[in-house]
């Protein structure tokens, strides 16, 4: 009787820690997608953004990235290792020729090889006015690594696989 009562309550225990795994892994993996969602909030531009607007979107961006980002994309030169600031100067510089810009993320791939690692392989949409006239649609293919320092998800790395055809 008392090896059946201990049976059962370790099956209990053995099921509680299962949700609460499962809890917590989605838990993280709604954090990780929020820090896709305010990168593509503050990348994007709308026709009538004020200077104030961009200005604290930009500092947004750079706030998202720890102090020695690597962005890799291949036979490109803004390649190499950034610190917040620069990131934010890259962003602004990015920017600045759009009147509108839209930044989105689809089919996020999210993997955790560890409780404060994110492994991120996305589809990243990137459309687009130039004050010119000019329309620019471009699909990328992109990993991005993130670590959680201080209970917030940051990147690490971002890294344009491809860029795909529509």
């Amino acid at each position: 009787m008392v090896k059946l009562k201990f049976v059962i309550i370790s099956i209990g225990v053995l099921i509680a820690g299962i949700c609460l795994s499962m809890y917590l892994s989605r838990s993280e993996e709604k954090k990780v997608r929020k820090q896709f969602d305010q990168l593509s909030k503050w990348v994007s531009k709308d026709h009538n953004e004020d200077h104030f607007t961009m200005a604290g979107k930009i500092k947004n961006i750079g706030e998202l990235c720890v102090d020695d980002f690597t962005l890799t994309i291949h036979d490109s030169s803004p390649s190499g290792r950034y610190s917040p600031k620069e990131i934010s100067g890259l962003a602004a510089r990015l920017r600045f020729p759009f009147s509108k810009l839209s930044l989105k993320f689809n089919d996020l791939q999210i993997e955790f090889p560890d409780k404060k690692k994110a492994k991120v392989i996305a589809t990243a949409i990137f459309s687009g006015n130039l004050k010119e006239g000019e329309i620019v649609d471009e699909i990328f293919e992109v990993e991005y690594d993130l670590i959680k320092l201080e209970n917030k998800w940051l990147f690490i790395s971002a890294n344009v696989v491809e860029v795909l055809e529509k």
